[in-house]
């Protein structure tokens, strides 16, 4: 049995509109989420740092030992400067970076990094 052919075209046209369909189905989650993903790989990698320094001025407040409180103090203060430097306005790793540098005895960039911590969010953030 031959098929007309505008029953011909209106199947080559079908599935010409599936196949744009797959194709924009399977392309825009990969365009619209690209910004997505790497503000989510930042936040992610902030967080680790923002946990690793908390964990650190855990045990820098439990230790005896002055000189080792010192050192992971320090320790801390670079853990916050990395989740910092990844989202510079994040509220946490600031006051984290303060309660280090209070353990250090530095309290002007204590309260300095506090005051940024509480300071309400520019315009542009």
């Amino acid at each position: 049995m031959q098929l007309p052919s505008s029953e011909i075209a209106i199947q080559v046209a079908f599935q010409l509109l599936t196949l744009a369909i797959f194709l924009i189905i399977y392309n825009l989650p990969k365009k619209a989420f690209s910004k997505l993903r790497s503000n989510t790989r930042a936040n992610s990698q902030s967080s680790r740092h923002f946990l690793n320094g908390a964990q650190l001025l855990s045990r820098t407040r439990s230790t005896n030992n002055r000189a080792t409180a010192e050192s992971l103090a320090k320790d801390v203060v670079t853990q916050a400067d990395m989740a910092l430097s990844l989202l510079p306005r994040d509220g946490a790793a600031l006051i984290l970076r303060a309660l280090a540098l209070d353990v250090l005895g530095r309290r002007s960039s204590a309260l300095r990094s506090l005051d940024a911590a509480l300071a309400p969010p520019a315009a542009g953030d």
